[in-house]
């Protein structure tokens, strides 16, 4: 934001609210992809896509290639292909983790902090319609079990307020957006 100036120390504790060395706020700023909805559609290609996973992902990602998946998942469910894209490349180290490579769940669904369960998926496209699914029946349904908007958000509001217990999931995910 324009009020940063360089060389400056600044203070961020909400994700919002930027102070000085004295504790004066100096401007707020917003995340734009951690309250944008999860609805827009992507103005990026399949083939877009692709050249940024494989240019920034390492070569052994399960992700390699996912870019025309993506595409239609966002297409079918409308749910951003570059939010789902953030979203893998977050909760599976960018598709390195064990359970990416050895459960294809790149995802992370149901698996939990304390005593993870085994869900295996045949691909991560398999996976990549069942995280859709999931987010669209569970966190974007009015009558589902945790509607709390359909944008990333944070522990107040939107799907990080109970899909992950990390208070920061929902800004991980928008720096992966960001790059």
């Amino acid at each position: 934001p324009s009020f940063l100036k360089p060389g400056q120390k600044y203070y961020n504790y909400d994700g919002t609210a930027f102070t000085d060395s004295n504790g004066k706020v100096v401007g707020t700023a917003y995340n734009y992809f951690q309250y944008v909805s999860i609805r827009t559609k992507t103005n990026y290609t399949a083939a877009e896509l692709n050249r940024y996973i494989k240019n920034e992902l390492p070569a052994d990602s399960v992700m390699q290639g996912m870019g025309e998946a993506l595409i239609k998942n966002e297409e079918k469910y409308n749910l951003n292909a570059m939010f789902m894209l953030a979203f893998a490349a977050h909760e599976s180290a960018n598709g390195t983790s064990k359970k990416a490579k050895e459960l294809k769940n790149i995802y992370s669904l149901d698996l939990r902090d304390i005593n993870p369960s085994t869900y295996v998926y045949k691909s991560v496209e398999e996976n990549l319609t069942a995280a859709s699914e999931t987010i669209l029946t569970r966190y974007l349904n009015k009558d589902g079990a945790y509607p709390n908007g359909a944008l990333i958000g944070n522990k107040s509001h939107g799907i990080n307020v109970k899909f992950a217990s990390d208070p920061y999931w929902g800004e991980g995910i928008a720096r992966h957006m960001n790059q």
